[in-house]
């Protein structure tokens, strides 16, 4: 998705980055200097969570981030099923809302 965030023709659209590699360079350079309207969701248990990335992008004010506490790369609670129900919720009432 990085290369096309480049290309003029999606200059107005809006970017959702659920659970985005932010240790891939591409990636958190995509978001950091991102011009469209973004909404971004990573949990602080997924293996691509780089907190010190995350802190930077909150310089980004095009972005809309959600670090969601417990979650992992599935945007799941591990071994926690009901948890992972009302977490999957919450995820689609943010979604819903921007």
């Amino acid at each position: 998705m990085t290369y096309l965030l480049d290309n003029p023709k999606f200059h107005s659209a809006e970017a959702y980055w659920l659970t985005p590699l932010l240790q891939r360079d591409d990636v958190y350079h995509a978001l950091k200097n991102a011009h469209q309207k973004g909404l971004c969701i990573i949990g602080d248990c997924d293996q691509w969570y780089n907190k010190k990335r995350f802190e930077v992008l909150k310089g980004n004010n095009i972005l809309n981030l959600n670090l969601i506490e417990g979650a992992n790369h599935s945007l799941e609670i591990e071994n926690n099923i009901f948890d992972s129900i009302d977490l999957l919720k919450k995820i689609m009432n943010i979604i819903d809302k921007f």
